[in-house]
């Protein structure tokens, strides 16, 4: 047996009228035995949720499950940098950012934030990526969480040239 509550209670109803002497609502984990004459509680285990996700089975609290409910409710910022062999940052960075900004309208707060990623890497020392990286994430969170309160997945995507 399988649904949520509501689909669970539907299915003990549909059982009852349609010739079932006898039916139970379930919960998770709960251990039937079922005979022709008697069902009968067994006790409970314990059971987790699973999600169908595509042609795949996960565990509600999969990390890909956990990462797209973040991404619904805060969205994403993605940006991309190009440096050179010596670290130096060749352009500005590609900055997007689904579900959290809209790209004609917050053009401003976008535009700020490739300025001051673009200049700090301009007049910074050699870095390697884990320190480009540490930037970016305290600086995009910082200017997003000021601008729109909320705390975006942050991706940064980092090409050495």
């Amino acid at each position: 047996i399988h649904g949520e509550a509501m689909h669970l209670h539907e299915h003990s109803k549909f059982a009852l009228a349609h010739g079932a002497k006898q039916s139970v609502d379930v919960d998770n984990g709960t251990v039937f035995r079922i005979t022709e004459t008697k069902i009968e509680t067994l006790g409970h285990i314990k059971a987790g949720k699973l999600a169908i996700d595509g042609n795949f089975i996960l565990a509600s609290n999969s990390n890909i499950l956990k990462m797209r409910r973040k991404l619904m409710s805060d969205g994403a910022v993605i940006i991309t940098l190009i440096f050179d062999s010596k670290s130096r940052i060749l352009k500005p960075p590609t900055i997007i950012a689904p579900g959290v900004l809209d790209a004609d309208e917050d053009d401003d707060i976008v535009s700020n934030m490739r300025d001051e990623i673009y200049n700090h890497f301009l007049s910074s020392k050699k870095c390697g990526t884990s320190e480009i990286r540490k930037y970016i994430e305290s600086t995009v969170r910082r200017m997003i969480k000021f601008e729109v309160g909320k705390t975006p997945e942050i991706i940064s995507q980092i090409e050495w040239l």
